[in-house]
């Protein structure tokens, strides 16, 4: 948890109220958050790198066959 000087004592002279206590912690939770899902990006980014470099041998056991060549069929309604 975070410590903060007072408002009243802080060079604006404006009274805290309940809304700016509230707009402080949502501010404090949006960072918080913010700094975890940082985290969180930099570690996915780095799986990826390392994935990427490492030397990728294609499956053996699946084979790729087109299933539409672009070319009409004869067995179709005329």
């Amino acid at each position: 948890m975070a410590v903060r000087i007072p408002q009243s004592l802080s060079t604006s002279l404006q009274p805290e109220t309940g809304w700016s206590v509230l707009g402080h912690e949502l501010r404090e939770q949006k960072a918080h958050t913010l700094g975890a899902l940082s985290g969180q990006v930099e570690q996915a980014l780095a799986a990826l790198r390392a994935f990427d470099a490492e030397a990728h041998e294609p499956d053996t056991g699946i084979v790729a066959v087109p299933c539409w060549t672009g070319q009409p069929t004869s067995s179709g309604p005329s």
